[in-house]
Parts: C-alpha cells; structure tokens; sequence
C-alpha cells in the first residue's frame, strides 16, 4: 500500500508544474511519516536489535519499508503508472 501511495505522488509530481508538484510534496510527506512511524511502531526492536514480533534481526516489515521506500530509479514509466493503476493516455 506504501509503495502504491508513493508512486502515486510521484506520477503527481511527474505531470504538474512545479508549483502543484510543491503543494503536493508538502501535502504528502506528514501522511507518508507518519505512516512509517506508526509501521515501525508495531514491530519494536528490543536491545539486542531483534523484532519483538519477528523474532529475529531480519524484520520483514522493515524489509517491506526499506524496499518500498528505495528509489525508483531506473524503474520505467510504465511500471510506476502500472503500480498506481493509471492507465497511459494514447
């Protein structure tokens, strides 16, 4: 769902001007950290650096997080309108 709602501000950002792309990012950012932190928030890490919920140093969620969160370099236009479900206008 996060990497969904990212492409989606990212094909935002791609088809408006400036100006839009702006309010947009400012609009988003505070939706898009808190919802990280209250991810994070369910899969606390004791002292040792283990998940509570896991149960061990590899966190699949934090897995999900650093991967949806990583750039979309390199990734085509195509699949980012895929991810969001936009369909290309002809």
């Amino acid at each position: 769902m996060l990497r969904r709602h990212l492409a989606a501000v990212l094909v935002g950002v791609l088809y408006n001007s400036d100006r839009k792309s702006l309010q947009m990012a400012r609009a988003e950012t505070h939706r898009l950290v808190g919802a990280v932190t209250t991810c994070l928030g369910t899969h606390p890490l004791d002292k040792a650096g283990q998940c509570g919920v896991c149960k061990s140093s590899e966190c699949a969620l934090r897995s999900d997080l650093r991967l949806a969160l990583m750039p979309f370099d390199g990734v085509g236009e195509e699949h980012i309108l895929d991810v969001v479900g936009i369909e290309r206008k002809k």
